[in-house]
C-alpha cells in the first residue's frame, strides 16, 4: 500500500520520507488551478525524492490546469477526460478509476507503478552494491 500526499491550494504538505505518491487534485476538486512558488517548490522536491506525482481530475477542464499537466499520471473516473488525458499523455499515463475524489484514493492507489529507484529489488542491489566482494562481481558481470 502506498502512502500519499494531497496538494491543496490552500495548504501545501511538506512531502515525508515514506511518501510515494504526490497527489495532485485538479480544479473541480478544489486544487490549484495555477503554479505558486510554494507548490513548485513542492513538486520540485517530490521529483527529487522519486515519487510519483498523480493528477486527480475529476472534469475534462482539469487537464488544462498547470500543476495537473507537470503530473506523471492523471487518474479519471469521466470518460470524456479519460479519453482526452490518453490523447494527450497516452494511455500509459492514464489511470481509469472508479470514483477519483480524494476520499476514495486508498482504492485503487495501489495500482501506480512504484518508480524504480524505490522498489524492493532496487534497494536490495543497491545495498548489495556496498559490500566490496559483491561490488566486484557486479563489475565483472557488465564488463562481459
Amino acid at each position: 500500500m502506498s502512502a500519499h500526499v494531497h496538494v491543496r491550494a490552500d495548504r501545501i504538505i511538506t512531502v515525508a520520507p515514506a511518501v510515494t505518491v504526490l497527489l495532485v487534485p485538479g480544479p473541480s476538486l478544489g486544487g490549484p488551478v495555477q503554479l505558486d512558488p510554494a507548490l513548485v517548490r513542492l513538486l520540485i522536491d517530490a521529483d527529487v525524492r522519486g515519487l510519483q506525482t498523480v493528477a486527480l481530475a475529476g472534469a475534462l477542464h482539469d487537464l488544462d490546469a498547470a500543476p495537473v499537466s507537470l503530473a506523471r499520471y492523471v487518474a479519471t473516473d469521466d470518460g470524456a477526460t479519460a479519453a482526452e488525458a490518453v490523447a494527450r499523455l497516452g494511455a500509459h499515463r492514464t489511470l481509469r478509476v472508479a470514483d477519483v475524489s480524494p476520499d476514495a484514493v486508498q482504492a485503487w492507489i495501489g495500482r501506480v507503478p512504484a518508480v524504480e529507484a524505490r522498489t524492493l529489488r532496487r534497494r536490495v542491489r543497491t545495498a548489495l552494491r556496498r559490500i566490496a566482494p559483491v561490488r566486484r562481481v557486479y563489475e565483472r558481470m557488465r564488463t562481459r
